[in-house]
């Protein structure tokens, strides 16, 4: 095939609309909702997942951290110094007092 034969074919072919017998993107681009689709499911899957360990481990963590507090004793866990400056037993007739920051 001569090169001018060559290109009359391309000039035929690329005037026919469709570049001869190659596909072009506009032919991919038919599945590309349906390929956005499956992307956004699987991305969407996959951070559901991530979260979800996230939370388990959050939960072992709390876990561990309550196992370790009570085999301590259970000690206080805000330690600060403080004084009962009222006994309010008879008032509504419930327990309370009122209680104020000690100075240290």
């Amino acid at each position: 095939m001569t090169s001018a034969a060559h290109g009359k074919r391309v000039q035929r072919d690329a005037s026919a609309g469709n570049g001869g017998s190659r596909s072009t993107s506009a032919d991919h681009n038919v599945h590309l909702p349906l390929m956005n689709a499956f992307s956004a499911a699987s991305d969407y899957w996959i951070d559901a997942v991530q979260r979800s360990v996230m939370f388990f481990d959050v939960l072992r963590q709390r876990g561990n951290n309550y196992f370790e507090h009570e085999a301590a004793g259970k000690p206080p866990l805000l330690g600060f110094g403080y004084e009962v400056e009222a006994l309010l037993r008879s008032w509504a007739g419930g327990h309370y007092s009122r209680v104020g920051g000690a100075d240290q």
